[in-house]
């Protein structure tokens, strides 16, 4: 059952690698109900609601675009279009006490002498209930490729 989206949310937008599959974990750290929405250039909008401490995993509560995970994985999607190009996602995350909250993105890439290539994009989400931590909902987008054949 979905809960949100709530009232004033922020949002923040990631970049994606055309051609790559990513699993999204979405977590929270929050007193608060919390809503993550993530949509896709296209297609329809995904949603994560939870509310916890501890890095509790959020619920997929609308599949959206995503792929649902079975057996305890996580979601997933591939981005379309032609490898070497990127693709925008927005990331609304809002809280059951309509708080402004503040929103953050962070990516990392790096590659292994295997030719193997991982990607992490971090997006962190402060509801304002409390001291600025930006962990009430945390949302990860892990990517990898195979070396060129």
């Amino acid at each position: 059952m979905s809960n949100g989206p709530y009232q004033n949310p922020s949002s923040a937008t990631v970049m994606l690698n055309n051609g790559v599959t990513y699993l999204v974990q979405a977590f929270v750290n929050a007193s608060l109900s919390e809503c993550v929405q993530i949509s896709p250039p296209s297609g329809s909008t995904a949603q994560f609601d939870g509310s916890g401490e501890n890095n509790l995993p959020m619920g997929l509560t609308q599949k959206g675009f995503l792929t649902a995970g079975t057996n305890g994985s996580w979601s997933q999607f591939t981005v379309p279009g032609k490898a070497g190009g990127t693709s925008s996602y927005k990331i609304s995350a809002s809280n059951s006490n309509s708080n402004q909250g503040a929103i953050e993105t962070n990516g990392s890439q790096f590659s292994l002498s295997s030719g193997w290539n991982f990607w992490a994009n971090f997006v962190s989400y402060e509801d304002l209930g409390g001291p600025p931590d930006f962990n009430d909902s945390f949302v990860i987008f892990t990517g990898w490729t195979p070396p060129s054949q």
